[in-house]
């Protein structure tokens, strides 16, 4: 269909062209070095029959996501930026919560000299810093 969506391009039919991959499954139960070794053979048989525009070309199984160029490439660098970002906002949120509980903590101080003058000890104290939220 190239040759008639985009007017005279003959990829499909010249042997020489060199801009095409392959996606595809391996079958259940096959595993990548058979599915290499069966490439690799049809490969040699193409390089016999056409020995002139399949000389020294070769073919590399990989897994999707190990393959030089694709939709993947995108999807991957696209999550770690995303990655990058989401970090950053997590720092920030832990910074901003830290300071807010500094500054609840810093408002109570008097409260706390008061419970531990009346005999509260260091865990009930921390329960309460930890549990309370409104004066």
């Amino acid at each position: 269909m190239t040759s008639a969506l985009l007017g005279g391009v003959r990829d499909l039919d010249d042997r020489t062209s060199r801009a095409f991959s392959l996606i595809g499954m391996l079958k259940p139960g096959a595993t990548r070095q058979q599915a290499q070794t069966e490439f690799t053979n049809a490969m040699a048989q193409l390089a016999r029959d056409y020995p002139d525009a399949s000389a020294g070309i070769g073919c590399e199984i990989l897994s999707f996501w190990e393959a030089p160029r694709g939709p993947q490439r995108l999807i991957i660098s696209g999550l770690a930026i995303l990655q990058g970002v989401m970090l950053l906002l997590l720092l920030a949120v832990c910074g901003n919560t830290a300071n807010l509980m500094l500054a609840r903590g810093s408002t109570r101080q008097r409260e706390m000299a008061v419970r531990i003058a009346l005999g509260a000890g260091r865990w009930r104290i921390a329960s309460l810093v930890l549990s309370k939220t409104c004066c």
